[in-house]
């Protein structure tokens, strides 16, 4: 049985009701939408500093773990006379895609450039060890702009440049030498560059970040600075970090103490800065004592073992964006210890946020619009 009262009110208690009624529902309306604004910022903070924003991220990711779906789009296998010349061991990262969906393989022992159409047919080979026109003996680089092959010479500081059917079409002295690292970046280039000098006893370390446009002149000088080098000492933070995608160009800040990616525009100019809470990892003594055994050094004729007194790991390892501007950020971290093989990797959007881990059991490289990995003597290309 169902009982209902039913009480009548006068017009005043019926405003005052109804005065009541609607305060209570803009109250919850407010409590609402400050849950829904705390939990769109509670991974993050964001400041503004400078003309630009920096966010500062949490050590756990907005969405937790990236469940990466793929599907296989091309497999093919490289030729016998080719893996035979690659050896053992192939480097992802000496793989290339054209504009027109070819592919690029460079090989360092051959001084040789070996190209497959989009069925991964084998088509031809260019380029040879020497001295000559195109050719190239010391530390090279593999890009592509559109469809022109670019190969960085360091023996000669050239940058030479060869049409999609291995016909040589320039050779261009950069604005800086010594390249270690060279990218693209819509028309222009990025180029790290590392040299030293002395001062008294003292040897000075100098290392250049400069934007290039495509004759290799300089655009600007984006990041330069320089440090007296202690060679009896391990030395993690040398060299720069960066991955660029057509507009836009990541940094990672070399520390063992901070974890910073700083974000410019396709002028070099700086439009964000991307931090996490970070907890220092130190290496652990099996590590030092390998790279002890790595990385001995001759001062006057006499070897000596490094110091390791840093004794910390650099914050980043390795960074690369994906088609969606994500940025896949391999970082130090206890985790990444452990002997399982995995590389555990944190994403981060481009507007900084860190959304997502993945761990990956095999290395893996994004290529156009691919993610395209190396396995078992077969280069597997997959949509994503």
């Amino acid at each position: 049985m169902i009982i209902s009262f039913t009480f009548k009110m006068n017009p005043k208690e019926e405003g005052i009701k109804m005065r009541i009624l609607i305060l209570t529902m803009v109250m919850l309306l407010l409590v609402s939408c400050g849950k829904d604004g705390q939990k769109k910022e509670a991974n993050y903070k964001i400041f503004e500093k400078d003309g630009y924003q920096t966010i500062v991220n949490k050590n756990k990711p907005a969405r937790g773990e990236l469940k990466l779906e793929k599907k296989l789009a091309l497999e093919f296998a490289l030729p016998d006379s080719i893996k035979a010349e690659i050896g053992s061991t192939f480097d992802i990262n000496m793989l290339e895609i054209d504009n027109q969906g070819n592919f690029y393989i460079l090989l360092s022992r051959t001084s040789k450039i070996y190209k497959f159409n989009p069925k991964g047919e084998y088509q031809l080979s260019f380029g040879h060890r020497g001295q000559g026109p195109g050719e190239f003996n010391d530390w090279y680089q593999l890009d592509i702009k559109q469809d022109t092959i670019v190969v960085y010479n360091r023996e000669k500081n050239l940058l030479i440049k060869y049409s999609s059917q291995g016909k040589l079409v320039d050779e261009l002295t950069p604005a800086s030498n010594s390249l270690s690292n060279l990218e693209i970046m819509g028309a222009d280039y990025l180029s790290a560059s590392t040299s030293m000098s002395t001062e008294g006893a003292a040897f000075i370390l100098k290392e250049e970040l400069i934007l290039m446009d495509e004759q290799g002149k300089e655009k600007k000088n984006i990041v330069a600075k320089s440090k007296k080098f202690d060679f009896t000492k391990y030395n993690p933070g040398l060299g720069f970090r960066f991955t660029s995608t057509n507009k836009n160009l990541y940094l990672a800040k070399n520390s063992d103490r901070e974890f910073q990616i700083d974000k410019y525009n396709g002028l070099g100019e700086k439009i964000l800065e991307i931090k996490r809470n970070y907890i220092k990892v130190p290496y652990t003594a099996e590590e030092k004592e390998e790279l002890a055994k790595r990385y001995n050094v001759s001062v006057n004729g006499e070897s000596k073992k490094i110091d390791f007194e840093i004794g910390y790991k650099q914050a980043i390892n390795y960074l690369f964006a994906d088609k969606y501007e994500r940025i896949w950020v391999e970082a130090a971290s206890l985790e990444n210890n452990q002997a399982d093989s995995l590389t555990r990797f944190e994403i981060y959007d481009k507007s900084g946020i860190y959304q997502y881990n993945f761990k990956a059991k095999e290395e893996f490289r994004f290529l156009a619009d691919k993610l395209v990995l190396y396995e078992d003597g077969k280069i597997k290309v997959y949509d994503y």
